[in-house]
């Protein structure tokens, strides 16, 4: 494509309603954001303008005159010469390109229901660690491209990588407390309630603790066979207890022990109950959350 290819396609999307409904948007959020150190300029690459973000803050072009030349109402024929020979870089599509994560820092500059589906990946998934990232790869460029541009990605992360592992550290040991908390057969209401956590981050700790104790993805139907206590765990089980002859009452270890049995046996009348694609751990908390 040459130049003329590039002024005809940016001519064609100057006329789509959705362009000129966002780039209003645009410029109205790039007042309010003046001097935050924000721009909310994303949306751009969903209207093929990848390479837009790059002249943002240039020290050769000006940014002014690039907004003039891809502004709807403006004429592209009034704008210089050596601007215009920037569309094709404008129009760049890339091989690779980052997917921000839903809840990030940039994740907001783009409008969901206006702009559709770049986030759609994360609405119904869970978000990234913070050493995780997500690509998007376009398998119909060339290989050399591809390799390329995911290469300086890969630079660019590991460059801006925290070597320090603290803040996984403090999240490792309130996973571990989670996981703990629940094998007392706390339910995660409550557990959410003593760590003064979301209940949805009290499941996304254990279910994560679970990963790393036990090596594998969460199954609460394995789990469940685990978590089994064996009276050969007991420290002090009653028939060897200094108290036996004058205790009135189960204690707390010996207790979880017996109501093993009632509690499978509620659950067991409980899964009749429950509903389809629901799990009996959630349906639990549920019940238990409606009662408290």
């Amino acid at each position: 494509m040459n130049i003329e290819d590039f002024k005809l396609r940016l001519e064609f999307l100057k006329e789509n309603f959705e362009y000129q409904d966002f780039f209003e948007k645009f410029l109205q959020a790039e007042k309010e954001l003046k001097g935050t150190g924000v721009w909310p300029g994303l949306g751009f690459a969903l209207f093929g303008l990848h390479g837009f973000r790059y002249y943002s803050s240039h020290n050769i072009f000006r940014y002014e005159e690039i907004l003039d030349m891809i502004n709807p109402e403006k004429d592209t024929n009034d704008i210089p010469e050596k601007y215009i020979k920037l569309l094709p870089r404008l129009f760049y599509e890339p091989a690779v390109s980052l997917i921000e994560p839903k809840g990030t820092k940039n994740s907001h500059l783009i409008d969901d229901v206006t702009m559709g589906g770049c986030l759609e990946v994360y609405r119904h998934g869970q978000s990234l660690e913070i050493w995780e990232r997500m690509y998007k790869v376009d398998l119909r460029k060339k290989r050399q491209q591809i390799k390329k541009e995911f290469e300086s990605y890969l630079d660019r992360a590991l460059k801006n990588y925290p070597e320090d592992n603290t803040r996984q550290r403090a999240e490792g040991w309130k996973q571990l407390e989670v996981w703990r908390l629940r094998k007392e057969k706390i339910d995660f209401p409550e557990i959410a309630k003593t760590l003064n956590c979301k209940i949805d981050t009290a499941k996304k700790r254990f279910y994560r603790a679970c990963e790393r104790s036990q090596g594998k993805p969460y199954d609460p139907e394995i789990l469940q066979s685990l978590w089994v206590v064996k009276k050969s765990n007991l420290q002090q089980p009653c028939d060897v207890c200094p108290k036996r002859n004058t205790c009135t009452s189960l204690c707390p270890e010996m207790l979880k022990y017996v109501e093993q049995d009632h509690a499978k046996q509620t659950e067991r009348i409980l899964s009749d109950l429950v509903p389809n694609g629901t799990s009996m751990e959630d349906f639990r908390d549920y019940l238990t959350s409606k009662n408290s």
